[in-house]
C-alpha cells in the first residue's frame, strides 16, 4: 500500500484543497476537502473517488458543506448511475470523472494512457461543477508535449469552453502547475 498526501493552492484568489490518496493491488481512493471562493461564493467539499488498480473511476461522492451532495457510479464502459442506481443517460459515454475545483481529476485519464511526446487523446468526461453541482458531459483533449524522467507536460483542451492550459505533472502524471488555476505546495509519500 502506497498513500500519498498533497496539497493544491489556488493561483488567482482564494483556495486550498488536502487530498489524501491511497494505491493498493487492487484500486485506488482518494479522500479531499477543498475550500475556495468560486463565482464570489464561498464553498467546502468534501469529495471521495474510488477507482480501479489503472485508475478507471467506480465511483464518486462530493458533499458541499451545508449544501448539496451528489453520488455517481460507473460501470467503466461509458455508463453512469446515480445514488438509486438509476441511469444518467446524459453522461452516456463518459469515462472519467473532471471537478471544476481540482487538479487531481486530470490524473485519471493521464494514469491510464503510455503517453509518447505528440500524442493526442480525446476523452469524454463526466464534468461536475461547483458549487453548483451541475453535472454534463464534457469533451476534452490531451496533448502529451514533453515526456522526462522527472514528469510531463500536457496541453489540456476544453472542446465546451475553449479552454487550453499547459499541465505539468510529476512522473506520477499528478499535477505540480497548473497555469492560472493550481499549484502544489507539498507532497508526501508514506510507505
Amino acid at each position: 500500500m502506497t498513500t500519498r498526501t498533497l496539497m493544491w493552492q489556488a493561483v488567482d484568489g482564494i483556495g486550498l484543497e488536502y487530498l489524501w490518496l491511497t494505491e493498493v493491488s487492487n484500486g485506488v481512493s482518494v479522500e479531499s476537502t477543498v475550500i475556495g471562493v468560486e463565482d464570489k461564493q464561498p464553498f467546502c467539499l468534501h469529495y471521495q473517488l474510488r477507482c480501479d488498480a489503472d485508475y478507471q473511476i467506480k465511483t464518486v461522492e462530493a458533499r458541499l458543506v451545508g449544501g448539496g451532495s451528489i453520488s455517481l457510479s460507473t460501470d467503466g464502459n461509458g455508463h453512469w448511475f446515480d445514488a438509486d442506481h438509476k441511469p444518467i443517460s446524459s453522461l452516456s459515454g463518459c469515462f472519467d470523472v473532471d471537478i471544476s475545483v481540482t487538479p487531481f481529476t486530470n490524473t485519471l485519464p493521464i494514469r491510464r494512457v503510455a503517453w509518447e511526446v505528440g500524442q493526442q487523446q480525446q476523452f469524454l468526461m463526466a464534468y461536475i461543477s461547483i458549487p453548483t453541482l451541475e453535472i454534463y458531459a464534457d469533451q476534452q483533449h490531451y496533448t502529451c508535449l514533453v515526456r522526462k524522467d522527472s514528469g510531463s507536460i500536457f496541453l489540456f483542451e476544453s472542446m465546451s469552453t475553449g479552454f487550453t492550459a499547459q499541465i505539468v505533472v510529476d512522473t506520477d502524471g499528478l499535477v505540480v502547475d497548473y497555469p492560472e488555476l493550481f499549484k502544489r505546495v507539498n507532497g508526501t509519500l508514506l510507505k
